[in-house]
């Protein structure tokens, strides 16, 4: 009797402990669950808060395209090739920098715009061609834009056609690439990157080469 007594007590121990594994591995996999789910949730929010930014900076854009602003233009010697800097102004307030090179084999445009102070959008277009053979040549036309939120580029992006004909048509309907290395750290966003001081302090030194980008 005392026998049956003790294998009713370990049958009974260990469908408790059995039991306890089975909740312990279901509150687990639930912990998991909510650790993906939250992740999940913080990654859409950021992609809808960049969105929002996104659409924010395209409506700034196009409120100072439609705009009529005063120019002020300026030659620069700069180390390559024929250059220009026009600034645009809604009376005192600088809402676009425009920066022209010209070259033997190309040209290059850099389009700044600001807000309140702060360059909040890049847009350069540019082209160059090479020789094919001795009468023929191959065009190169590319576009590049930074999207920018409080001095950091939050989206980059760039497009490139090449051949002989048709390149601005085909370069209009081409599909933007990410640009893989869209940083603040980044050379090429160093290089290009410009603020409203560096743009006052050449204004107001009439130093314009310090803006030769």
């Amino acid at each position: 009797m005392k026998i049956l007594i003790y294998i009713i007590l370990i049958s009974l121990i260990s469908i408790s402990n059995c039991k306890e594994g089975k909740e312990e591995k279901v509150n687990n996999n639930s912990s998991g669950q909510e650790e993906i789910k939250v992740e999940n949730n913080s990654k859409k929010n950021g992609e809808e808060n960049e969105e929002t930014s996104i659409l924010d900076i395209k409506e700034k854009y196009k409120i100072i395209e439609q705009s009529v602003l005063r120019e002020e233009k300026y030659p620069l010697n700069c180390d390559v090739g024929e250059n220009t800097l026009s600034f645009f102004y809604d009376k005192d307030e600088l809402k676009k920098i425009i920066y022209k090179i010209g070259a033997d084999h190309g040209y290059e445009k850099k389009n700044y715009y600001f807000w309140n102070g702060k360059v909040f959008f890049i847009f350069i277009e540019g082209g160059t061609w090479r020789f094919e053979t001795e009468h023929t040549t191959i065009d190169t036309f590319y576009q590049k834009r930074y999207y920018i939120q409080n001095d950091q580029p939050i989206r980059c992006l760039e497009k490139e056609v090449e051949g002989k004909k048709d390149l601005e048509k085909r370069l209009t309907t081409l599909p933007n690439k990410e640009i893989k290395e869209c940083s603040n750290q980044s050379e090429e966003f160093k290089n290009l990157f410009i603020t409203i001081e560096d743009v006052k302090k050449a204004v107001k030194l009439k130093q314009y080469e310090k803006l030769c980008l």
